[in-house]
């Protein structure tokens, strides 16, 4: 199983020195061979790198995971990142929306020769805006990724910017503009898509 690690754990791996780190090495591998939940892998393997801290003995890894294990409210835990992941998904398909509208009206803008400001504020905001839609599109994949869902939400909001980019080329001319209705409705959509997925998980 490829190993998808929390961002918390990969700093904490960091912080480790060059013993603490050699073992975590030979822990994460054990867990994620024998752990086919990714959420459940790397909560555990949380608490192994603030363990690794006290230098404990790793030599018979069952064992001393078994121990670990038994410290954990696991229920309790992944109940709290499922509802942290919920909130920071939300958030994120908020900014990919609004995001996700710049570049393509600056798209539009290019091929009216009209801009909102200047050819080249324009474009600055539009790359910026674009840097930040592929940074939220990213942290949507990863949440998913984690919480081993398919791919339906992403494609939902890929599918609804794509159609926009195609409306913008395609009528360019007219003076009706349904970025923004396209954005908004995959985004609500593949919010909708995640919420259910969310609900088979919990269950």
């Amino acid at each position: 199983m490829k190993e998808i690690l929390f961002k918390e754990n990969i700093k904490k791996a960091k912080e480790l020195d060059e013993k603490e780190y050699q073992d975590y090495l030979k822990l994460k591998d054990y867990i994620f061979k024998h752990h086919t939940d990714k959420l459940k892998a790397n909560i555990l393997l949380s608490h192994v790198l603030d363990d690794l801290k006290n230098h404990p003995d790793i030599s018979r890894k069952k064992e001393y995971l078994r121990n670990i294990s038994q410290t954990i409210s696991m229920k309790k835990e992944i109940k709290e990142y499922i509802s942290d992941s919920k909130d920071k998904y939300k958030a994120s398909m908020l900014v990919t929306v609004m995001t996700a509208c710049i570049p393509i009206f600056f798209l539009k803008g290019v091929l009216n020769n009209r801009f909102l400001i200047h050819h080249y504020v324009d474009s600055f905001i539009a790359i910026v805006a674009f840097y930040i839609t592929l940074h939220q599109l990213k942290t949507q994949y990863q949440i998913c990724r984690i919480l081993q869902f398919n791919n339906e939400p992403l494609s939902m909001i890929l599918i609804s910017i794509g159609m926009s980019v195609i409306v913008a080329v395609t009528a360019a001319k007219s003076p009706f503009d349904f970025t923004f209705f396209f954005i908004i409705v995959g985004g609500l959509v593949a919010v909708k898509k995640f919420m259910k997925q969310i609900g088979s998980r919990i269950t």
